[in-house]
């Protein structure tokens, strides 16, 4: 009971901290999205941060390789697709909105 209450506080914790410079605007915002966001989203976000984070890790050589020729910008690239839009999904968007920037 102890370790799901523990586990319970800190998915919440993680979930409402927000960095102050996010822009929250009352046109995204739904009161009706705060527990599914809380409970769904946020759990999701940070599974899908964790996966991406070892496919790129896992994809490093690859990248490297394809990062040879001209632009040279393979790895910004799987960066930040797999690991930098989730984690701003899951840890900088505002509680309730649930609009992708």
């Amino acid at each position: 009971m102890k370790q799901i209450f523990l586990v319970l506080t800190l998915l919440l914790t993680v979930s409402i901290s927000a960095p102050a410079y996010a822009e929250e605007t009352d046109e995204d915002y739904s009161p009706f999205y705060v527990v599914p966001d809380i409970l769904i989203y946020r759990p999701f976000g940070i599974a899908f941060t964790l996966i991406g984070a070892s496919l790129f890790v896992v994809m490093s050589p690859l990248t490297a390789i394809a990062s040879i020729p001209a632009p040279h910008d393979a790895f910004d690239k799987t960066l930040d697709i797999l690991v930098m839009a989730p984690g701003r999904y899951t840890f900088v968007r505002p509680l309730g909105n649930l609009s992708v920037h």
